[in-house]
């Protein structure tokens, strides 16, 4: 399900990044972050037998695609407000 969450977020902000024009740079860097952990995440959810540490590991994955979501929404803030 969070999946779908966190789906509508990362298209909010890549829209938004879009309008702005904040190409290049941390915004590439960031939107990769997300992706890449969120596929981490999703191979450890899949690939694993559930518990504590699979648990953890998966809300590890879940905590940086946050961080790298918001350190996205702040790039394109910054380049919006620059120009």
């Amino acid at each position: 399900m969070n999946c779908v969450e966190n789906l509508g977020v990362f298209s909010a902000i890549v829209f938004c990044a879009t309008m702005a024009g904040a190409e290049g740079g941390w915004v590439d860097i960031f939107a990769v972050a997300v992706i890449v952990s969120r596929i981490c995440q999703t191979f450890v959810h899949v690939s694993f037998v559930p518990s504590n540490v699979t648990a953890s590991v998966r809300f590890a994955f879940f905590f940086i695609q946050v961080m790298a979501m918001l350190a996205m929404a702040v790039s394109v803030a910054i380049s919006a407000a620059a120009t």
